[in-house]
């Protein structure tokens, strides 16, 4: 009987990047998905921190950096769960994964 150590429900960039690194760490993953979901009618941005503050005009042009307060100034925000510096190497993490397949990321988030 196969074990499986983590079952990942969601085929999207999150589920895939999750199933990826867990696989890399040598886990025992079952993704499952319906369909083709959404992934096919994105247009590949990494959408991390547009805007901050939130009735700025102009987009951030170094989101990763603005983390931290974007975060001090909203205690509720979903990504307080998740921590600045998990942001940060899970954006590193997909740039490394999709140059060591020949798609390396093009654009900044630093």
């Amino acid at each position: 009987m196969k074990i499986i150590d983590t079952i990942i429900i969601g085929a999207g960039l999150s589920g895939l990047m999750t199933a990826t690194l867990l696989a890399q760490s040598n886990r025992k993953v079952l993704l499952l998905g319906h369909g083709a979901g959404a992934i096919l009618l994105t247009t590949g941005a990494i959408d991390v921190l547009g805007y901050h503050p939130a009735d700025s005009l102009a987009p951030l042009e170094n989101p990763l950096a603005a983390l931290d307060d974007f975060l001090a100034t909203r205690p509720t925000h979903p990504y307080r769960l998740t921590g600045a510096d998990a942001i940060r190497r899970g954006v590193a993490a997909l740039k490394r994964i999709t140059t060591a397949h020949g798609l390396p990321y093009i654009g900044e988030t630093e």
